[in-house]
């Protein structure tokens, strides 16, 4: 009786740490969930603005996409909950590096370019408002903004994102 009750918590712990690994590789992979239908909602922002914009995970993510070769000057996005990050997926990148600016609306705003997904899926950051990143590989870059758990400051609202590749 006594080894069952140790086994048992034994098991739950190991349960538990499998878990919590396969999170943390679920956020990375959202690529994952567009290849495979597992969207809840999806919107377009239409062919004109030059980019599409797909809720995932329940609404947790703003997934962005864009052509490398047709990123627009810039690109007006919401956030509605604090829960919310933005992942803005750029497709086909074949230049020396890319630059992004974060210009939110109103005061107080605590948003930033919390990472950057490379094409071999590693990733970097943290960043701020700005970045200026070398992109050696070729291929999908992916650019996540969200709130700044080390600062205070409204994530709700809208912001606009200039990108520019060199």
């Amino acid at each position: 009786m006594h080894y069952k009750f140790h086994s048992n918590i034994l098991s739950a712990i190991v349960a538990l740490m499998l878990f919590s690994c396969g999170n943390q590789n679920g956020e990375a992979k959202h690529q994952n969930a567009i290849d495979t239908g597992k969207a809840v909602t999806a919107e377009t922002a239409g062919s004109p603005s030059g980019f599409t914009v797909q809720r995932l995970k329940k609404d947790s993510i703003i997934l962005v996409t864009v052509q490398a070769d047709a990123i627009p000057d810039s690109l007006s996005l919401k956030i509605d909950h604090p829960f919310q990050q933005i992942h803005i997926l750029i497709k086909d990148v074949k230049t020396d590096s890319l630059n992004g600016t974060i210009h939110p609306e109103g005061v107080m705003r605590n948003i930033r370019f919390n990472q950057i997904m490379l094409p071999d899926s590693t990733m970097d950051g943290p960043f701020g408002h700005d970045i200026h990143y070398a992109t050696p590989q070729q291929g999908d870059y992916t650019l996540i903004l969200g709130k700044d758990n080390m600062a205070d400051g409204k994530v709700e609202g809208s912001l606009t994102v200039h990108i520019k590749l060199k």
